[in-house]
This record gives structure tokens, C-alpha cells and sequence, in this order.
């Protein structure tokens, strides 16, 4: 774990075991994709060294900073950006994968709202969108309810995972 002024910094851990077997798998096949809240881009690099193009988001200028760092450092080729997902104002097109790793469930039912309007048009039909959300705080129904019209929902996982504790639900979303 990264430990920024000596505090550990819990966002910052490897590249998620569940993303690894679908992309290995060949579930998710490279394309154009999009990591929302991207942390310190583990995830972004982890894509980028599978074959994608990939676009990292998230509000914090640290995170930010720390994910264009160790993207150099790994020499992986990710565009990372500053951006607000309830207010995107800096990144444009339609991707193929979209990931977000807990990014929605932190949000309360406002921001969800916005959350789902800005990110929405970033998906096309075939898109895949990678949902991961902690401790059933995004359960299925409101999931089904935010997304179902545009998607068809599979969930993939609901275990105790080792991030903390934590409980995981994984959703994958395919854009009709």
C-alpha cells in the first residue's frame, strides 16, 4: 500500500483479481476504454499493458499525479484527466469498456443521478461497463433501476473479497 506523509492511502492497491480474469478470459476484449474515479490509475496501467486505449478519470489532483507517475514509471501510455463524474466537462467520445470501481456506490442519490446522466453517453451499443461496488451499497435493484433501460445487467459476484473485508458485488453491464 501507498503511504502518502505517512498516511496509507487505501485506494492504492493492485490491479483487481476480478478485472484480470475477464480480461484474460477474454470476456472484455481490448478497445477504447475508461476507468471512472481512477485512483492511482492500477487499473488504467493494468488495461494499457493488456491492449487498450485507455483514459483514467478521477476529481483528486493527487491521485492523478500519483497514476501519471506510475504509469511512467511502468511505461504503460494512459491519458489521465482531472474531471468530476456528476460534471464531465473534459473527456468526449464513446467507449467500448467502461470500469468503475466503486466510484458510484460512494456517491449519495443526487450525485448518482448526475453520475449516470454524464457517463451514459460515454457508452455505444456493444459497450461493456464493469461495475464494482462495496458492501451492497449499490444493491441490484437500484442498479436495475438506473441502468436496465440501456443495458443488460449480469451480476457476476457477491463475496467477501480481501479489500479490507469488505463485501464485493460486481456487476457487468452490456449496452443494447
Amino acid at each position: 500500500m501507498i503511504q502518502l506523509f505517512n498516511i496509507p492511502i487505501h485506494w492504492v492497491f493492485g490491479s483487481k483479481p476480478e478485472i484480470e480474469e475477464l480480461v484474460e478470459s477474454g470476456r472484455i476484449t481490448p478497445g477504447r476504454a475508461i476507468d471512472l474515479g481512477c485512483g492511482a490509475g492500477i487499473e488504467s496501467i493494468y488495461l494499457s499493458k493488456h491492449g487498450f486505449d485507455v483514459t483514467g478519470i478521477d476529481l483528486s489532483p493527487t491521485a492523478i499525479k500519483l497514476a501519471r507517475k506510475r504509469a511512467q514509471t511502468e511505461g504503460a501510455k494512459v491519458e489521465f484527466i482531472r474531471d468530476d463524474l456528476t460534471d464531465l466537462r473534459n473527456v468526449r467520445g464513446t467507449f467500448d469498456f467502461l470500469l468503475d470501481f466503486g466510484a458510484l456506490n460512494d456517491l449519495n442519490r443526487k450525485d448518482r443521478d448526475l453520475y449516470v446522466s454524464n457517463v451514459l453517453p460515454l457508452s455505444h451499443p456493444g459497450s461493456q461497463y464493469l461495475l464494482m461496488c462495496f458492501d451492497n451499497r449499490l444493491p441490484y435493484d437500484e442498479v436495475e433501476l438506473r441502468f436496465s433501460e440501456k443495458f443488460d445487467i449480469d451480476m457476476l459476484t457477491n463475496k467477501t473479497e480481501t479489500y479490507f473485508g469488505h463485501t464485493i458485488v460486481l456487476y457487468l453491464l452490456i449496452r443494447t
